[in-house]
């Protein structure tokens, strides 16, 4: 089931942008702060708010079913045609495939984020932390 989270008359491109120069205006900003900023101001409209309300409850069901068991693996993840959640006792070969393959091309889009984000730390101080010091107990702060 799909949800169109933008039917006003705004795109959501344009909602992006003045998000990003309401983070401008606000200077450094935690993301609660950002968005009750935005409601207050009116930049979404019931349908918009609705939508969210259902994107939160649908996120909080998401994370109780990928959530942690004693063995150390999730209760379930999405592997059903269209994505549906199926308890990972009841998964066969091709549900396990399916979540491993995506969860390798995740991993992989993760890396080149990762790299990009680096080499743009690289070009604009002139030096970017390698990734053993990002990774020790007890990171060096800058």
């Amino acid at each position: 089931m799909s949800t169109v989270l933008f039917p006003s008359v705004k795109s959501k491109t344009e909602l992006q942008e003045e998000i990003r120069s309401l983070l401008g205006e606000l200077g450094m900003s935690h993301a609660r702060h950002i968005a009750e900023v935005a409601i207050e101001r009116g930049l979404f409209d019931d349908d918009v708010l609705n939508g969210f309300a259902l994107q939160g409850a649908m996120e909080f069901v998401r994370n109780a079913l990928k959530a942690k068991q004693d063995d150390g693996l999730s209760f379930a993840r999405p592997v059903g045609p269209d994505d549906e959640w199926k308890q990972r006792t009841l998964w066969t070969y091709k549900d396990a495939f399916k979540f491993l393959r995506k969860s390798a091309i995740g991993i992989a889009a993760d890396q080149a984020e990762f790299h990009k984000e680096h080499e743009w730390c690289l070009g604009r101080f002139g030096k970017a932390p390698d990734l053993a010091e990002l990774l020790a107990p007890e990171p060096i702060e800058a």
